[in-house]
């Protein structure tokens, strides 16, 4: 009995820092895109973009994220030039029901892009501040 009370009270101790945000192992702000937000990927094809950083972004696919495969990542804003980049999966999940399956685009995974230069990272922080933060 005793000793859950002191469980507790050392877990609402450790409340305060663990904040959701004091949690966040993200280094670059991600902004959510909009409906209409596409990538090419040289092997996996047309993938619909959810949500996007200097440091990688989040896709919905018609076919599973492999993680070891070094994507080709082609990205064509409407407003400046295409964005070329290379990324790997960093995590994928296949679809959460079987009704998922029957959407175009029904599984999802996070790209890390790797290798970036300065002239890609300044075209993605354009690219990206085009949208509202998460």
């Amino acid at each position: 009995m005793y000793e859950d009370k002191r469980r507790h009270k050392f877990e609402d101790m450790l409340k305060p820092g663990l904040k959701k945000d004091s949690m966040e192992r993200r280094v670059y702000e991600r902004f959510k895109t909009e409906d209409d937000c596409w990538a090419a990927l040289d092997i996996l094809g047309t993938v619909k973009i959810l949500d996007i950083s200097i440091g990688g972004m989040r896709v919905s696919a018609s076919h599973p994220l492999s993680s070891d495969i070094i994507y080709k990542i082609k990205i064509s804003p409407s407003d400046g030039e295409e964005i070329s980049l290379a990324g790997i999966a960093a995590w994928a999940s296949p679809p959460d029901s079987p009704s998922d399956k029957q959407k175009p685009f029904p599984y999802s995974g996070g790209i890390k892009f790797i290798e970036i230069s300065d002239r890609q990272k300044i075209a993605l922080e354009k690219f990206s501040r085009s949208f509202k933060p998460l």
